[in-house]
């Protein structure tokens, strides 16, 4: 058995009991704290393991599905890669998300602390051992988020209607999706595949907890854009009347990340 399939054989089913502060409790805890490098430490080992139990949680349902309904069989090496494809893209989706909040600075300060907090996460739940396995998992690790990032960065989130979303070729999407059917090497027509689509859905929860740790408690003096003018004449409301967010350049609700807006006029 080799070494990286030895790594992945033993990995946890469930995610162990990392401190975890209560939803409710949150916006309070946060409420007035500026984003200092301290307070976005803080808040990316809070969002890390809520990142890595969904994946972990995503990835098993995703090959239960596959066994039963397509009848194929699954090695650990093919799984750990599916957990590493979903934890790529679970980061790249929260850099997407605190971009719209933060300096570049303190994005790159948040997203590597959020990054390595759910590396080392993974570490343990993967059960890889002290010894020559673990760089060489860290390194298989950096390779493919660096990959995947910048291929990744080429493709705007589609503020598509479900049917184009998921249709249109050369898509955020698609770049996903294309590398989940040849890992397990299916033939599916990705605009009807309800499995990639979940996957793919699923991960961009990420991007709402992302957000929701940027647009709660904080305060406003720490926004990305807070040393421009603002025109409020010009600002642009989420067409949800429940909402109180505002549309930013990419078309996206910079609270509830719908697409969408309407004009405040």
């Amino acid at each position: 058995m080799d070494t990286l399939e030895n790594a992945f054989e033993k990995r946890s089913r469930k995610l162990k009991s990392y401190p975890i502060k209560k939803e409710e409790t949150i916006w309070e805890y946060y409420q007035g704290k500026e984003n200092t490098d301290e307070v976005l430490i803080e808040k990316a080992q809070y969002l890390a393991p809520l990142l890595v139990g969904g994946i972990l949680g995503d990835v098993d349902s995703y090959i239960k599905s596959l066994q039963e309904k397509e009848n194929i069989k699954i090695d650990y090496v093919t799984s750990g890669m599916l957990i590493l494809e979903m934890f790529c893209l679970n980061i790249h989706l929260s850099y997407r998300a605190a971009s719209d909040y933060l300096s570049t600075e303190k994005r790159n300060t948040f997203i590597k602390e959020l990054y390595l907090e759910s590396r080392e996460i993974l570490t343990k739940e993967m059960r890889i051992k002290d010894g020559p396995e673990t760089p060489k998992f860290l390194a298989l690790c950096d390779t493919i988020y660096i990959q995947r990032h910048e291929e990744y960065q080429k493709h705007e989130y589609e503020n598509l209607s479900v049917e184009e979303k998921y249709g249109v070729k050369d898509t955020f999407y698609r770049a996903f999706g294309e590398k989940i059917a040849d890992l397990f090497d299916l033939k599916v027509d990705l605009a009807m595949d309800n499995n990639i689509q979940s996957l793919f859905a699923v991960a961009a929860v990420s991007m709402g907890l992302t957000r929701r740790l940027f647009t709660t408690g904080s305060r406003e003096s720490d926004n990305k854009d807070q040393d421009e003018e603002i025109d409020f004449s010009k600002r642009i409301l989420c067409s949800d009347g429940n909402c109180i967010g505002l549309i930013n350049d990419k078309g996206i609700c910079n609270v509830c990340g719908m697409p969408g807006g309407k004009s405040s006029k």
